[in-house]
């Protein structure tokens, strides 16, 4: 990324450019050194910057830019650099009182005031985002904002304290705090957002187990909230409890659980389901990723974002074994119709296995011919389908390209064309074709159209 170009962009926009380039990988770590240090830097950037490079361990910028920021009157610019002051003291071992307690306290108390709601909860997103450890101490500070002799806050918003507890306990989830708030929250008598509160003791666990080594004695309070939690009347509440538990003890458990939790249909835990798969063994994983397709194809259709992740996520680790669900679900339509779609959103063609058991299946289907998995069928033979080496499926395949290219699947005229060469291609008739109409003469140009007899004016 050029950063003279991006200082050229007014302040909003480039605070814009900066996030996408950081999300798309495009800024190295130098870069973000740079960005955090420059001095006439707008504080919006420099504490993006900041915290990307705090989050993925490097050390912090400069003290005294931090303080200076943290006395910003915007109190999301000061709450952030809080943040990163606190990661800088902490990088410095000392048995002093830490010195930034009082500025944590103070930018937690301006996100608390009720016309700082929006403000608080864009600081709290990006705090999520870059997984600082130290944003628990405002988060902590943020649920109990009211200090020794300062004037009591009214209470947080309910979406606000949630966010501040989310944003706490996946910055820092073996935190004793943190267990003990999840363990208040899942012991309360009718908790308000049951559902976010279940996906949240999801992720926590899933953070917890990652870090628990051979300390199991360290999440014996989380243990305690996700009991809480299982006796929720509520079975996606319960279903995510079981999963939590199986986390968190590493039992065999664990796909099961997960086949109750992805049953019950609710979109959200199926998309973390889906990222669980990513940290499982192969086997695991793709039952958790077969176990999302089939049911959010059914619940929500061939095009579901879950679905479609699904069905990418099963042909990139195996292509030859999706090929084998086209006859293992025949019964179910739209998983194969979000198979086909992803072979072909896929970055690689689809395998000659997955194309065949495709062919095999429709050639016996009872499906309409305008059903959208034969149109896919045909886009994947036009763009995808690798030439095949025997005779006999040469013939068969240039005729069902040539049965496209005439109009069968109706399709664009660029794949009738397409699908047109190909067959001729197939059929090793391809170079004949090309030497043909390179010696052709073109057809001459039509004749001018005869123009009618000038009239005098009379």
């Amino acid at each position: 990324m050029d950063l003279l170009l991006l200082r050229q962009l007014p302040p909003p926009d480039r605070l814009a450019a900066l996030a996408e380039a950081i999300a798309d990988d495009l800024v190295t770590t130098a870069q973000l050194q740079d960005l955090a240090r420059w001095p006439d830097q707008d504080p919006p950037c420099a504490l993006l910057a900041a915290g990307v490079l705090v989050g993925r361990g490097e050390p912090p910028p400069p003290a005294h830019r931090l303080r200076d920021l943290a006395a910003s009157p915007d109190p999301a610019i000061a709450a952030q650099a809080a943040v990163l002051l606190r990661a800088t003291a902490a990088s410095t071992p000392t048995t002093k009182p830490d010195p930034t307690d009082a500025t944590v306290l103070a930018a937690a108390r301006a996100l608390a005031l009720p016309q700082n709601e929006a403000a608080a909860l864009n600081v709290l997103a990006r705090l999520r985002l870059q997984r600082i450890p130290t944003a628990g101490a405002l988060c902590s500070a943020l649920l109990a904002p009211s200090a020794p002799g300062a004037q009591p806050l009214p209470p947080l918003p309910p979406l606000l304290a949630f966010r501040a507890l989310e944003t706490f306990a996946l910055c820092d989830p073996l935190s004793p705090d943190v267990q003990a708030r999840l363990l208040q929250a899942a012991q309360a008598d009718a908790p308000a957002g049951l559902a976010r509160l279940a996906l949240l003791m999801l992720e926590v666990a899933r953070l917890a187990a990652e870090r628990l080594d051979n300390t199991p004695a360290a999440a014996d309070t989380l243990q305690e909230a996700v009991a809480a939690l299982a006796k929720a009347d509520d079975p996606l509440a319960r279903a995510a409890a079981d999963v939590a538990h199986a986390l968190l003890i590493s039992c065999g458990s664990l796909p099961d659980t997960i086949d109750r939790l992805v049953a019950l249909r609710h979109p959200p835990t199926l998309a973390w389901s889906l990222a669980l798969a990513r940290s499982r063994p192969f086997q695991d994983a793709q039952r958790i990723r077969l176990a999302v397709l089939l049911t959010s194809a059914q619940a929500a259709g061939p095009n579901a974002p879950e679905t479609i992740a699904a069905a990418l996520a099963l042909l990139d680790a195996d292509p030859d074994a999706a090929a084998d669900l086209l006859t293992e679900h025949a019964n179910q339509p739209a998983a194969l119709t979000a198979l086909a779609a992803a072979a072909l959103r896929a970055p690689a063609p689809a395998g000659p296995a997955f194309t065949a058991a495709l062919d095999t299946f429709l050639s016996t289907s009872p499906l309409p011919p305008d059903d959208p998995l034969r149109r896919l069928h045909v886009l994947l033979l036009v763009r995808h389908r690798p030439m095949p080496q025997s005779p006999a499926e040469q013939a068969r395949l240039s005729d069902t390209l040539a049965r496209i290219a005439v109009g069968e699947g109706d399709l664009p005229t660029v794949y009738q064309l397409q699908a047109g060469w190909l067959a001729l291609r197939a059929a090793g008739e391809d170079r004949a074709a090309l030497a043909r109409l390179l010696a052709t003469d073109p057809p001459p140009p039509p004749a001018p159209a005869p123009q009618p007899p000038a009239t005098s004016p009379r």
